[in-house]
């Protein structure tokens, strides 16, 4: 189906580089106008019954609105001085997945709403079936590759993708 293919475009991360190796470039998706408008509306609807579910951390940053990376460090700051000023120590770690959403099995999204905010029937449907079936394609230029099935991963540059 039309609204559940993405078209990729490879874009030069560093002008310098040689744009014919792939590393070198970054995969800029594009999903159908009708696809993003429909995600914003269950993203509408969604959004709230998971911020008020008893299970959602409201420490997490990530992917809310006023909130960013510089929000996360604040806090994090903010924790270090307090347990110092109270004579305690600190211990820090932290962990960066490169490219995670892109090797997410779909059903971990689907198994995560379920147990920890309950989403299940008509709208747990609904997800599942908007992950199964998305085809993309590489498009350079005026030329395109065939679409293939994206097996793994959520969808890129989409409103619901991370």
């Amino acid at each position: 189906m039309w609204y559940k293919t993405t078209s990729i475009t490879p874009l030069l991360k560093k002008r310098e580089t040689d744009p014919d190796v792939a590393s070198n470039c970054r995969p800029i998706s594009n999903l159908h106008t009708i696809s993003k408008m429909l995600e914003r509306l269950f993203m509408s609807c969604i959004r709230s019954h998971v911020e008020t579910s008893t299970n959602f951390n409201r420490f997490q940053s990530v992917y809310r609105c006023a909130h960013s990376t510089e929000t996360k460090l604040l806090r994090m700051l903010n924790d270090v001085y307090d347990t110092a000023n109270s004579q305690s120590r600190s211990l820090v770690v932290q962990l960066h997945l490169s490219a995670a959403f892109d090797t997410l099995d779909k059903k971990t999204p689907l198994r995560w709403l379920d147990h920890t905010f309950g989403v299940r029937g008509t709208t747990h449907k609904w997800i599942n079936s908007y992950l199964d079936g998305l085809n993309q394609f590489v498009r350079v230029g005026d030329r395109t590759s065939e679409p293939v099935p994206c097996e793994f991963g959520v969808p890129q540059g989409s409103v619901l993708g991370p």
